[in-house]
């Protein structure tokens, strides 16, 4: 908004009395004094409009001596209407009730519509109420929102009406504002603070109430905030830290608010962490004790309506950080009032940019290369949709299912309008249930000469009518809806880059649930001329606010500067590397000590060469990582990376495997040096994970503050909703553009989490440059050498989670695709801190695919697409594949959040989809028990029937099964990764409890279990197979009285971990 505009927008609201905004009831109709053209109160007309023709009866009565409007015969489409030319005062945030007194039969209706000054901005609501058959007051409240970007909403008029075949009367009919966000007065934006600070000092009452020229010896300084928010951080000559409340970040901030007149003034802050807000002396927000309990801060997080005095008033505000991030956001009511939403598609289920002239598509469009005016776009090829009566065409996809409310996404439809609106003609996109009929119609009716009319017809009914001029066009259409009805439609003109949004409810989208629903369009002429459209960019998918919080409550609370010490976590690991060469109780190398060297109290990696005949060398390294274990923790080191070409470094936690980030583990690539070069000392921070047999990997990158001839401490702390990495104690800065994090953080809501252990691991690896593990020339000794100091590891407190335990635990393992099962979980405040529960999440394989914000935590799941579209569980990675659903290991633990931001869960429960077809026996030929078993000799037919393994036989060329994805040689099965499962046919020949041997393979770091099902229906037990040694055979592991039926039957042996496999042997139990 311009200058001017502000201005005349501030004197036009000074006009307006403040009575309306103390929540005053207006009486909106005068039965006294009645138009005798339209036999109406003053003021008041019937609506003409063919849905409201013919007009109903209007009569008039006494009694009990106040006079009624009855309404009867009410014959129009949409009932009928009463329209007010009068014009009553708001603003965005504010509310208001329309109180109703009346009595008879049906349905009555009230609309409103809001103004920018003179100009129509569009539809507020449209709500309906029975009608009571005694005298009664019927009240409806609307929330007033900015229907534009541009043009703020400063008034609304209201109208009343009945729908089709109501009698009712009307006595009385009141108008009432309560003002959420009241005033109108700027808020500053330049303070001036008074820091470092005491914490524990507290000004006097003349301090608090005039701007003082010094604050207990302190100076002042000014400080301005911008876009409602400040960073302290540079402020504070003591940087600050995670330090206790009151240890010494601490600021005063003063500032002059100039009412022209008294009025209600809303006030919203957030801080990180701890403030007070004092307004004229007056303590008016308060975090001191609890903190600020949002994360970030955003001016939204506490709001308070004041009583500003004519004249000046004075803001007082005290602020303490404990924190690396020091942000305090503060703002007054334009500044609430400006927070807004704007909704983009984050994942693209149909795209046609019309680019593809070739490419068949329903309604025949011809694709024209477009030449837009006024240097609006780029010129790009669109589709011209023409008819001489009427079209019918749809997306290429026609077919969607709504996304869950836990994914934070709606579903999304958007496309340019390039050319509409010349002649008399219909464009409708319609939002359909084909097995009800019911339906949800974005409809643009266009008139020569005129502006666009747009409606919203939800179940055939008015939802929203907007008018829109038509001489903005090219323009942006985006529309979106939630599961829970709330839709909304933003038209982005290219003229002006002007936004015009609009919003309202729709009982299709709320009543959708996980049901499928149909897209399809029409465009047809109104008049004697044909109808064209002219479109690009039709695009569906899932949409998201693009704002910073969530609609997911969940608090991820990255903080810049971490001490675990200082923290209070426990230090269960420390390594300084003292010794002449690595403890065997603490860690497990890959070649011996090949090429490790402890010198010094410094652990040297280096690479070694070693003879290959002809002249050449092998250059090769060495990796090494702990023998045990951990979970949630922060875990460091103090490192020296690599300077030189022709090998690679990294830290990392590794789990064995990445099947499954709750059954066996993740990576999470603490570092990486793939990129550092000389004066270039780049780092990469990667997190690898499958999900549905398909690997999620993101990453950052980001520069070491000096040189790679540098120590530094390099650390990454791991939490249940956060892993974040950190250099010398300080958050690594970093963006990208899969996270809202401006430093090297992945989180639970945009990522994923896991829980199993990880190994803590260091390696070496040789590049092309110096043979990459092959024969080259010889090139004398390697140049470089990889040091690390130390290495710590501090465990995460979990005493003050909150406790969360399954309801039931014994379900089966195999379920039907579709099949509706539930998972429930008792969720408890900490007993030592009784914070109360927040929310609750459900994860399946650590991705968010469901929440509940109050109890019963019950979750009903299907495994299909219909349940997971649009969550965590289907968002794709670097790779761009989407995640399987269908005969693949689902893992689920439900979480739960406190109001301190505590996190608990439970461990992990399993399902896995029935395949839909049955495998049979390898060669006609089942397997006998007792007797061995050779898991080679798996059950025929194909990947996800007689096994599960994505990728060709790496044992091909033993020439054994060599064209099917499992790994085996005939007696050994290996490469193996969590979710993998073989069905073996076996006959058996006796019935009675058995015993079972198994020779497995695993090194020190490997390892795992399996899984045996019998039939697809009964757990008979799980094979415990811990990593001993360095080699991949020769170990044993077994099950003991399993009970097994005679006959014939089907064994399934399902992978979780990573080793090597072969026989079983069966033999009854003594």
């Amino acid at each position: 908004m311009t200058r001017s505009n502000m201005k005349r927008l501030f004197h036009f609201l000074l006009m307006i009395s403040t009575v309306c905004l103390a929540a005053a009831e207006t009486e909106m109709i005068d039965l006294d004094t009645i138009n005798p053209s339209f036999n109406t109160p003053m003021s008041w007309y019937p609506n003409k409009g063919a849905a409201f023709t013919p007009l109903p009866t209007v009569t008039y009565s006494v009694e009990q001596g106040r006079k009624a409007m009855r309404i009867s015969n009410v014959q129009g489409k949409d009932g009928c209407r009463f329209d007010c030319y009068r014009n009553y005062p708001v603003l965005n945030g504010d509310r208001i009730i329309l109180t109703a007194e009346v009595k008879g039969k049906g349905k009555g209706i009230f609309t409103v519509q809001a103004y920018s000054g003179k100009k129509w901005m569009g539809h507020i609501g449209i709500k309906d109420f029975k009608v009571p058959s005694e005298w009664d007051r019927v009240q409806v409240s609307f929330d007033i929102v900015d229907l534009s970007e541009k043009d703020m909403t400063d008034g609304v008029i209201c109208m009343f009406g009945a729908g089709k075949g109501s009698d009712f009367q009307l006595r009385s009919l009141k108008f009432e504002r309560v003002a959420e966000i009241a005033g109108n007065t700027a808020f500053p934006n330049i303070w001036t603070a008074f820091l470092p600070m005491d914490a524990d000092y507290q000004p006097t009452k003349q301090e608090l109430t005039s701007i003082p020229a010094a604050l207990n010896g302190v100076k002042p300084r000014k400080v301005q905030f911008a876009g409602g928010e400040h960073d302290f951080k540079p402020d504070f000559e003591n940087k600050p830290g995670p330090l206790p409340h009151g240890a010494g970040n601490c600021a005063w901030l003063f500032a002059e608010i100039n009412a022209p007149q008294d009025e209600d003034y809303t006030i919203g802050a957030g801080a990180d962490w701890w403030m007070q807000v004092n307004v004229n002396g007056k303590a008016v927000i308060d975090t001191l004790k609890d903190g600020n309990t949002h994360h970030p801060p955003r001016i939204t997080d506490h709001k308070t309506t004041v009583r500003l005095k004519k004249g000046r008033n004075l803001l007082a505000v005290k602020y303490v950080t404990g924190a690396g991030s020091s942000v305090l956001a503060l703002g007054g009511p334009n500044e609430l009032r400006g927070v807004g939403q704007k909704i983009r598609i984050v994942e693209e289920l149909f795209k046609d940019d019309f680019e593809n002239a070739q490419a068949r598509r329903p309604g025949n469009p011809q694709i024209i290369q477009g030449e837009y005016s006024y240097a609006l776009v780029g010129p790009s090829r669109q589709g011209v949709y023409t008819t001489a009566r009427k079209l019918a065409f749809e997306p290429a996809r026609s077919e969607y299912t709504m996304p869950k409310i836990a994914s934070g996404k709606s579903f999304g439809m958007s496309f340019r309008l390039i050319r509409f609106g010349k002649d008399d003609a219909r464009l409708a996109f319609r939002f359909s249930d084909p097995k009800n009929g019911k339906s949800c119609v974005l409809e643009f009716l266009s008139r020569t000469g005129g502006d666009l009319e747009i409606n919203i017809l939800d179940n055939g009914k008015n939802a929203g009518s907007f008018r829109y001029p038509a001489k903005w066009i090219p323009m942006d259409v985006m529309f979106s809806a939630t599961a829970l009805g709330e839709y909304k439609l933003a038209l982005e003109t290219l003229v002006d880059s002007s936004v015009r949004n609009y919003s309202g409810k729709s009982t299709f989208f709320a009543d959708i649930n996980d049901a499928m629903f149909r897209i399809d369009a029409v465009l047809e002429t109104l008049g004697g001329k044909s109808a064209q459209v002219l479109l690009d960019d039709w695009i569906c998918g899932y949409a998201m606010p693009d704002q910073i919080r969530k609609m997911i409550p969940m608090d991820i609370r990255v903080e810049d500067t971490f001490d675990p010490k200082k923290a209070g976590w426990k230090l269960i690991l420390d390594e300084e590397f003292d010794g002449d060469s690595l403890n065997p109780d603490l860690w497990t190398r890959t070649f011996a000590m090949k090429g490790i060297q402890l010198k010094d109290g410094f652990l040297e990696l280096r690479a070694t060469r070693k003879p290959a005949g002809n002249g050449k060398v092998i250059y090769e390294t060495n990796g090494f990582s702990t023998v045990k274990k951990y979970s949630y923790g922060y875990y460091e080191a103090r490192v020296r990376v690599r300077d030189c070409s022709g090998w690679i470094t990294a830290f990392w936690l590794y789990g064995g495997q990445t099947g499954n980030s709750y059954l066996d583990g993740m990576e999470v690539d603490v570092y990486e040096d793939y990129y550092v070069f000389p004066g270039k000392p780049l780092l990469d921070f990667n997190f690898h994970g499958f999900v549905g047999r398909v690997m999620k990997s993101w990453n950052y990158v980001a520069t070491l503050p000096g040189s790679s001839r540098d120590f530094y401490t390099i650390g990454c702390k791991w939490t249940p909703f956060e892993i974040t990495y950190y250099i010398n104690g300080k958050a690594i800065r970093s963006t990208a553009n899969h996270s809202p994090h401006k430093t090297i953080t992945y989180d639970a809501l945009n990522h994923r989490n896991g829980f199993a252990p990880l190994h803590l691991c260091f390696y070496g690896k040789i590049t092309a440059e110096y043979g990459a593990g092959k024969p080259i020339e010889d090139k004398g000794e390697f140049p470089d050498v990889f040091k690390i100091d130390y290495v710590r590891v501090w465990e995460y407190p979990r005493q003050e989670d909150p406790v969360v335990k399954w309801t039931r635990r014994e379900q089966p393992l195999i379920v039907e695709p579709g099949e509706k099962f539930e998972l429930e979980a008792d969720v408890t405040p900490n007993p030592r801190t009784n914070s109360p529960i927040k929310g609750v999440y459900l994860f399946d394989s650590g991705c968010l695919i469901d929440y509940k914000d109050k109890p019963p935590y019950k979750f009903t799941v299907s495994i299909d697409d219909k349940y997971y579209s649009g969550t965590n569980y289907m968002r794709t990675g670097r790779s761009r594949e989407k995640p399987n659903l269908q005969s693949v290991l689902h893992a689920y633990a439900i979480y739960a959040q406190d109001a301190r931001g505590r996190v608990g869960h439970t461990n992990a429960v399993i399902k896995m989809t029935r395949p839909q077809k049955k495998s049979t026996p390898y060669q006609g030929k089942a397997q006998v028990i007792p007797g061995r078993v050779n898991p080679s000799f798996y059950d025929e037919g194909g990947n996800g029937v007689g096994y599960l393994d994505d990728n060709v036989n790496v044992n091909g060329k033993a020439g054994f099964r060599k064209d099917e994805g499992v790994d085996t040689n005939g007696e050994w099965i290996g490469h193996t990764i969590t979710g993998e499962w073989v069905n073996l046919t076996v006959d058996i020949k006796k019935a009675g409890k058995y015993r079972v041997e198994m020779d497995y393979g695993a090194p020190d770091t490997c390892g795992g279990s399996m899984l045996m099902l019998l039939d697809d229906e009964k757990l008979l037990g799980t094979f415990e197979m811990p990593g001993r040694g360095s080699g991949w055979g020769g170990l044993k592991t077994g099950l003991r009285n399993i009970e097994l039926p005679a006959g014939r039957h089907t064994l399934k042996l399902i992978v979780i971990g990573a080793y090597n496999y072969s026989w079983l042997t069966f033999s009854e139990e003594k």
